[in-house]
């Protein structure tokens, strides 16, 4: 025999071997899958997206089927991935009942794992949920702090629903957790520059049908394009002082801005509280966004929470464009429960502070019962 035939014969039992090396032992199946992992509810005709999973003992590239719940209902194979890496498949009934969705692998030499055990998807008839009401929250905010906001609506088939937010911005949260319906979820979100925000919230429930965009809520994000910022931080305790600011007259109205009535930076009175914290350190931003002629006068109140205002470690820092220019730092001494600051009077015009520093049972101004938290 020559040795170009005993070359020969060499490459043709290689090759056989190759491809056939599942029957000598040499190739092993890809590992069982696990059960599908995707929605178990779903609506007549509403798309559900299901992943599936495993590894091949060869790290051999690997596809996958999937069936839909009966013998003639089963997808292409999938492009081959990596060992270990998953594979996302969509799927659409347009028929209500309940289906055994499984799925198996095949390696890149063609051996085949069983079929995984079922997923039961029950799919029937959907309502989908009420279009939400608009967002709660704040109604402005300064860049680089998060902020709260609220969502809530209800499904005509009390299914449970979960909502994401759209932020006026191209951006859009995630899908939140599932609620019941009727319950309120909130998500918390940070802006990073100014601006006029249209938050807007979207709800689907457990079957997959989504509801309308809600109206927007304006969510306004100041910068250092307005004239003063005035911030309020302080301890733990106590865990609740809030922020006041009495305004000059404003279009024929004198104003109290606080945690009963946050104002508006685009229209009267041009002045805003971002938030009222009730749990400690704060911060509270008052912005004013257009001075108007005659004085502002701004104070603190304890309003619950062991310690005293004196006690509270309460600071003030007023910002002008951005830039601080006054801290004021709660003077020490005697106070009882519910004690005001009375901190400083501003003429945002001139730019003139007076300041007044005085600790008083009562505020600077006159005020109403139905101004009291």
């Amino acid at each position: 025999m020559n040795q170009k035939r005993v070359f020969l014969i060499a490459v043709m039992l290689t090759l056989f071997l190759i491809a056939n090396c599942d029957l000598l032992g040499g190739n092993k199946a890809p590992s069982k899958p696990q059960a599908p992992i995707g929605p178990d509810l779903r609506g007549i005709g509403v798309a559900g997206s299901y992943t599936a999973v495993t590894t091949d003992q060869e790290d051999d590239s690997i596809a996958y089927q999937f069936n839909w719940g009966s013998a003639t209902d089963t997808s292409a194979w999938s492009v081959f991935v990596k060992s270990g890496d998953s594979v996302t498949m969509t799927k659409t009934w347009n028929t209500a009942g309940s289906y055994q969705v499984t799925v198996r692998a095949r390696d890149i030499k063609g051996k085949v794992s069983d079929w995984s055990p079922p997923l039961t998807v029950t799919v029937r008839l959907n309502q989908n949920p009420t279009t939400p009401a608009m967002p709660s929250g704040p109604g402005s905010g300064v860049p680089g702090r998060g902020y709260y906001f609220y969502a809530t609506t209800t499904d005509p088939d009390n299914d449970m629903v979960q909502f994401r937010f759209s932020w006026g911005n191209g951006d859009t949260s995630d899908w939140g957790g599932f609620v019941a319906s009727g319950a309120t979820d909130s998500v918390f979100h940070t802006f990073n520059t100014g601006g006029l925000y249209q938050i807007m919230v979207q709800a689907r429930d457990k079957l997959g049908g989504e509801s309308f965009w809600s109206e927007p809520l304006n969510f306004y994000v100041t910068d250092t394009a307005y004239p003063y910022t005035i911030a309020l931080t302080w301890n733990q305790d106590p865990r609740d002082i809030d922020a006041h600011i009495w305004t000059p007259l404003i279009e024929g109205d004198s104003w109290h801005i606080f945690f009963g009535r946050h104002g508006f930076l685009h229209t009267a009175p041009y002045c805003s509280l971002d938030v009222d914290d009730v749990t400690g350190f704060g911060p509270e931003h008052i912005t004013i966004a257009r001075a108007a002629p005659g004085e502002y006068i701004y104070a603190v109140h304890h309003w619950a929470g062991d310690s005293t205002i004196t006690t509270s470690g309460a600071v003030v820092r007023v910002y002008h464009y951005g830039d601080l220019i006054r801290t004021f730092n709660v003077p020490s001494g005697t106070a009882g429960a519910h004690w005001w600051w009375h901190v400083f009077k501003l003429n945002a015009v001139s730019g003139e502070i007076t300041v007044l520093n005085l600790i008083d049972p009562e505020p600077p101004l006159p005020w109403t019962t139905d101004q009291r938290k």
